[in-house]
């Protein structure tokens, strides 16, 4: 009953997937908020679902754009149970809030596939992708993915190579110029700095252990699944789904 439900995509599925992810949300919050929750806090909660239901809706719009999966809501459903399985994350608002931005980035990603504006674009995915790492630096690891892209999609040239650096710095060039410009440069450096843990005990914890080898499943069976149409199917998809 259940596969059959999300087994097409209508305004009815999206309206239950949104309900559904609210209510991840607000067990997450029961689970892990501490503190008192004021008026304030409360609006602030309303204003993060509101960035995370952002998200959900552009990652649909990805989907659909790119022609990522069969018409249907089954890769919704699993973002929202992936979620879920992390439900820490919605206590961590630097995080979801780099992957809102980090949502634009990928749009134009997908989007080179077209052969139009290619600089337009890679700049614009590496200005994101600028814009992200201010707020967690870790994000800068997805030029790797912009690089490879561009690869993929063969757009690359000397300048389409490089345009992925100009962009990725501009952001954080005018955000360095404005601490400078308020003379808090500590500030700049403590906002960009990022630390590196080796001590990896944490993911041996069931809490971490469980969701990661159940998604290591699922990515696994997925590949397994997808090559072979995905391999003889149409150069386009090819690329999209080596993106992917």
């Amino acid at each position: 009953m259940i596969a059959n439900f999300f087994q097409k995509s209508k305004p009815i599925n999206f309206l239950a997937l949104s309900v559904l992810l609210l209510l991840v949300y607000l067990m997450a919050l029961l689970i892990g908020f501490e503190g008192n929750f004021t008026l304030k806090e409360f609006f602030k909660k309303v204003l993060f679902f509101g960035t995370i239901l952002l998200v959900f809706f552009i990652v649909n719009f990805i989907i659909r754009k790119n022609n990522l999966t069969e018409d249907n809501s089954y890769a919704l459903l699993f973002f929202i149970l992936c979620l879920g399985m992390f439900s820490s994350i919605f206590l961590t608002e630097r995080i979801v809030a780099a992957n809102f931005i980090l949502m634009f980035a990928f749009r134009r990603i997908y989007s080179l596939r077209s052969a139009k504006k290619i600089t337009e674009k890679i700049f614009d995915c590496a200005f994101w992708i600028g814009i992200a790492c201010l707020i967690y630096p870790l994000s800068g690891l997805y030029l790797l993915l912009l690089y490879a892209s561009v690869l993929i999609f063969r757009a690359e040239n000397w300048r389409n190579l490089v345009i992925p650096i100009i962009g990725f710095i501009c952001p954080i060039f005018i955000c360095y110029a404005y601490y400078l410009f308020i003379e808090q440069t500590d500030a700049f450096l403590e906002l960009i700095s990022f630390r590196i843990d080796l001590h990896l005990g944490v993911y041996l914890k069931s809490s971490y252990l469980l969701p990661i080898s159940l998604i290591a499943v699922f990515i696994f069976v997925a590949i397994i699944l997808s090559t072979r149409k995905s391999i003889s199917g149409k150069k386009d998809f090819k690329n999209t789904w080596y993106v992917l």
